[in-house]
C-alpha cells in the first residue's frame, strides 16, 4: 500500500512539474515588453500590474519544477527533461498565445488528458 501511494505521487509530480513549468513560462512571457496582451481574463491584467513580484514568482516556479524533475529524476534525466520540457512548452506558449489558442479550457483538457494517461498506463 505505502508503495503504491509513493508510485502515485511521483506520476503526479510529473504532470504537476510540466504544469508549473507552463505556468511559469507563461507569467515570464506575459510580463515581456515584446509581448502584446490582449487582456481578456482578470488573471492576466494582475500580471501586467505586478511586473516585478511576477517575475520573481515565475523563476522560483521554474526552479521548482527543476528541482522536482531532478528529484523524480535523477539529476542529469531531470535536467534533461526540464531543459526538453522548457523548449517544447515554451515554443508552444509563444506561437499558441497570439493566435489565442491556448486558453486556460485547453490548459485543464491537456492537464486531465495527462493524468489520465499517466494513471492508465502505470497499472
Amino acid at each position: 500500500m505505502l508503495t503504491f501511494r509513493v508510485v502515485l505521487i511521483l506520476d503526479i509530480m510529473i504532470t504537476l512539474s510540466i504544469l508549473i513549468l507552463i505556468i511559469a513560462f507563461y507569467m515570464l512571457y506575459s510580463t515581456s515588453k515584446r509581448m502584446c496582451m490582449l487582456i481578456s481574463i482578470p488573471f492576466e491584467a494582475v500580471l501586467q500590474r505586478h511586473i516585478k513580484s511576477v517575475k520573481i514568482i515565475g523563476v522560483c516556479l521554474l526552479l521548482l519544477a527543476l528541482i522536482s524533475n531532478c528529484y523524480t529524476f535523477g539529476v542529469t534525466s531531470g535536467i534533461l527533461f526540464f531543459c526538453i520540457g522548457l523548449m517544447t512548452f515554451g515554443s508552444l506558449i509563444i506561437l499558441l498565445t497570439p493566435l489565442r489558442l491556448l486558453t486556460y479550457r485547453s490548459l485543464i483538457i491537456f492537464v486531465l488528458l495527462s493524468f489520465t494517461i499517466e494513471f492508465i498506463f502505470h497499472f
